[in-house]
Order: C-alpha cells, then structure tokens, then sequence
C-alpha cells in the first residue's frame, strides 16, 4: 500500500475556518430563535355591549413576516364574531380587529383569547 503524505496548508485551514463560522452560527441559532415566544402587546379597545360592537388593538413584537388571520382568534363567550381584521400601517406588527355580537345586545364583558403561531397566547380585555 502506498502511503499518502497529507499536508495542511495554513491559508487552506484558514480560509475553511473563516467560510464556515458564519454558517455554523447561522445553525446554533435557529432553534433558539424558533423556541421563543414573540409577544402581543395590547392596545386600545372598546365595547358597546347595548350595540354589540367593538374593536380591538394590538400589536406583535418582532412583526411577523406575513399576514395574520383571523382563525387565531377566538372569545371566552358564546355568540361574538370577527368582522374585519386588518393590519395599520405597512408592516405586520399593528393590528386593529372588530368584533360584533352574533345577536345584539351582547354581553357586559368578554375576553378576546389570542393564539397567534410564535407568540405568547393573550386575551384583551372587552367591555368593563
């Protein structure tokens, strides 16, 4: 057999050193910014329990890269329904959504339950 003589070169060794660092730190990352939660801070809202409508605002903290829907959305209530929901300004941090009671009036108070993919689940306070 015949015997290979491997020599490393110093500027080789380097150049695959400083070519990987990027990408191995790219991949120790990305399940640490997968496991955490984003957070939805709670704005404004208002409910008109004798008309049954209202709205809410919120926003998420980091903005998400897409739209959101509505189908994260739920109500600690029977018989509530969202109308619109619809982002404020160009980015999807900010968000406004309305809700209506199915069959006014509706009810004092209710919580509007959020369970967005990535964020901490919240429920904004509706009505006193």
């Amino acid at each position: 057999m015949a015997q290979e003589n491997w020599q490393v070169d110093r500027r080789r060794l380097l150049h695959a050193a400083v070519w990987a660092a990027p990408v191995i730190a790219v991949t120790v990352a990305l399940p640490a910014a997968a496991a955490s939660d984003g957070v939805v801070l709670i704005g404004a809202s208002q409910w008109d329990p004798i008309e049954g409508t209202g709205w809410a605002s919120f926003s998420l903290s980091p903005a998400p890269p897409t739209r959101i829907s509505s189908s994260y959305m739920s109500f600690t209530v029977d018989g509530i329904s969202v109308t619109a929901l619809q982002r404020s300004g160009f980015s999807y941090a900010n968000w406004t959504v309305n809700v209506n009671a199915d069959v006014p009036p509706g009810p004092t108070s209710f919580g509007l339950v959020l369970t967005i993919p990535g964020y901490t689940p919240t429920i904004i306070p509706m009505g006193s």
